[in-house]
């Protein structure tokens, strides 16, 4: 039976391993947290998922390198030398190491594990956990074909996949990594909107939230462009052309784009510190 192994059981590592249940790539049993706090710990036993407490543990499991499929590090950058300091350890040599933790880059990644592991670092979504995600992913050199259908096959099945260099991960994180929570936001601001204007609360937010979802259902199923679709919705001095009016006068544009150019200089600094504290 093929293996995983997830070290951290934070919103992220947890959303991986929901998603590969779901889709059947991994069972219950062959996903294995690697989690020290007690309290994330429980809450991921009562899950289903095995947990172990400590990497003094990991022999237990490692019965044979073919077993192991890949490990994913799901922590925080600040735990990441400890971490990496245990895995020399105990993970078998060619063994796929996967990273999610945000700033720590391959080479980073390379240095303390001492250069002898195929090292993938990926920035998925939390929509992993629903399988509707998408995921950035930047290989080393030490990637296998074999290790590359592993990866393909993790994250296709939570969605989207798509490979690029590391130089674009922080615009990545900025974009798709942040954006559940600026699509969020407008659904928390249209639905405000309805309710001030009469409706109540369960009608109004069925109503953004179903229109959302049919927006974006459409444009993916039917290949249209956004500019195409709102165009064809908006008819001259209509209502929806009253509410882009007021967007554009506004000046909507220009704020979305300073906010995701601000998220990405968050993420450069987030990832600086990150990289310091490995040192």
């Amino acid at each position: 039976m093929k293996k995983i192994i997830i070290i951290g059981a934070g919103n992220m590592g947890f959303a991986i391993a929901q998603g590969l249940k779901n889709k059947n790539i991994y069972s219950k049993e062959s996903i294995v947290f690697l989690e020290t706090s007690k309290g994330r710990s429980k809450q991921i036993k009562s899950k289903g998922f095995k947990v172990l407490s400590g990497f003094n543990e990991l022999h237990k499991v490692i019965h044979s390198f073919r077993n192991i499929e890949a490990i994913i590090i799901a922590i925080k950058p600040k735990d990441i030398k400890s971490v990496t300091s245990e895995i020399k350890k105990y993970i078998p040599r060619g063994i796929l190491i996967i990273s999610i933790a945000a700033g720590i880059e391959i080479k980073t990644l390379s240095f303390l594990t001492g250069s002898k592991y195929p090292i993938a670092r990926v920035m998925p979504n939390i929509l992993c956990e629903q399988n509707e995600g998408i995921s950035a992913v930047s290989k080393n050199n030490k990637v296998t074909s074999k290790h590359s259908k592993t990866l393909k096959k993790i994250f296709e099945s939570l969605g989207k996949c798509i490979s690029m260099k590391e130089k674009y991960f922080d615009l990545v994180t900025a974009v798709s990594g942040s954006g559940p929570a600026y699509f969020c936001y407008l659904i928390e601001c249209l639905t405000e909107g309805a309710i001030k204007s009469g409706l109540n609360k369960n009608n109004a937010y069925k109503l953004v939230l179903q229109t959302g979802l049919g927006t974006c259902t459409m444009l993916l199923k039917n290949n249209i462009k956004p500019d195409e679709l709102r165009l064809r919705v908006t008819s001259p001095k209509g209502t929806t052309d009253a509410a882009i009016n007021i967007f554009e006068k506004m000046n909507l544009r220009n704020i979305i784009l300073t906010a995701l150019h601000s998220a990405k200089k968050r993420s450069l600094e987030l990832g600086k510190k990150a990289r310091s504290e490995t040192k």
